[in-house]
């Protein structure tokens, strides 16, 4: 059976996704992936799949009050079909609907070829035995994540409480952090992929306050570039460029694993005066908004990429309470991190669980 047959498309809406507000009684369904804007007022009040149009493929579901922008697609199930389940179906399918995406500039969906796909008719019992299935696994998703936004909000709570907030700290009263820096470095700019190779950090694994080595690159080094590049306990790791300005600056702080690192030229590796600073309170305060708002003033474009130099983050610049008290600042992220990681471990085991079913259903 195709697509085509198997649901009830709405009335197209003529709302703009301008028209949304930050706050409102309902949801409004743009092609953004984050649902963030609002209205006082609804066109919909029914289970359905919005699938947003333009750009990228944006699939959400929702069963109630709801509107949708004019570059959304809105549909439920005949009744030979759950509407979740269709929802699921296409989730699985991403892959395939990305592909019917097309044009110069902004991509849009091809609605023809999307109404010939194929969907596997099976029982509707069956439909629901892995709706439910599914269900269960994101509920518990959902509530991991929330538990990791309250550790991170705990994180920012206690920052406040100890130090106050930055933004209300005298100018007087702060230092640039060239002051305090040691020396700094860009990594290394030659690219390789080898299994038996150096773990040399790229971007995609340099986050706010953490380093994801779940899928690192591997490059076999010289050892010119060994001694250059190869990072210390204590070193602070920024991001030197980016696409999107907000990540220009985001910054992590190096512990050992156990084996050598190394960094590449996306990153600037900063060394600090640690009898000044603890990487740990260096790294809450310039991932948060102070921090971001520092480096807004120092980033630079071209050619669509925004970039900092290593004199920017010299002239970034910071409040400086006591050693001691930053120490037990960090001390209390250490205990909060140990329970973060147990959730992000439950976590990826139930992102990896969702996925096995979600291919072993529609892939």
């Amino acid at each position: 059976m195709v697509l085509k047959d198997a649901i009830i498309k709405f009335n197209k809406s003529t709302i703009k996704a301008g028209d949304g507000t930050l706050k409102g009684k309902y949801p409004l369904y743009t092609c953004s992936p984050v649902v963030n804007k609002y209205l006082d007022d609804y066109l919909f009040d029914d289970e359905a799949i919005i699938l947003g149009t333009g750009g990228n493929p944006v699939i959400n579901y929702c069963n109630g009050k709801f509107s949708v922008s004019t570059d959304c697609l809105t549909m439920k199930a005949t009744e030979k079909f759950s509407t979740k389940y269709l929802y699921y179906y296409l989730i699985g399918n991403i892959k395939k609907i990305e592909s019917m995406f097309r044009g110069a500039g902004l991509k849009h969906l091809n609605k023809n070829e999307l109404m010939k796909m194929q969907i596997d008719n099976i029982e509707k019992e069956k439909q629901s035995k892995i709706v439910r299935k599914l269900d269960k696994i994101q509920q518990v998703i959902d509530i991991r994540k929330k538990q990791k936004k309250q550790l991170d909000e705990l994180i920012k709570s206690q920052f406040v409480e100890m130090f106050g907030d930055p933004n209300l700290v005298n100018d007087n009263d702060k230092i640039e952090l060239k002051s305090i820096m040691l020396n700094a470095n860009n990594g290394m700019a030659r690219r390789g992929n080898d299994s038996d190779g150096n773990i040399v950090l790229r971007l995609v694994e340099l986050q706010r306050n953490y380093i994801d080595y779940s899928n690192v690159n591997k490059i076999t080094l010289e050892e010119n570039e060994k001694k250059k590049y190869l990072l210390s306990a204590g070193d602070i790791l920024f991001a030197r460029v980016n696409g999107n300005p907000d990540n220009v600056g985001r910054c992590a702080y190096f512990k050992s694993i156990g084996e050598d690192v190394y960094h590449n030229d996306h990153i600037i590796r900063v060394k600090f005066d640690l009898q000044r600073v603890n990487p740990i309170y260096l790294c809450v305060l310039l991932n948060d908004e102070y921090g971001k708002g520092e480096f807004k003033n120092k980033i630079k474009t071209s050619a669509g990429q925004y970039t900092i130099s290593q004199n920017g983050i010299d002239k970034v610049k910071i409040f400086l309470p006591p050693i001691e008290l930053q120490n037990q600042f960090a001390d209390i992220v250490k205990q909060i991190d140990k329970q973060k990681f147990e959730i992000e471990k439950s976590l990826k085991e139930m992102q990896e669980l969702y996925e096995s079913l979600m291919e072993k259903y529609f892939g």
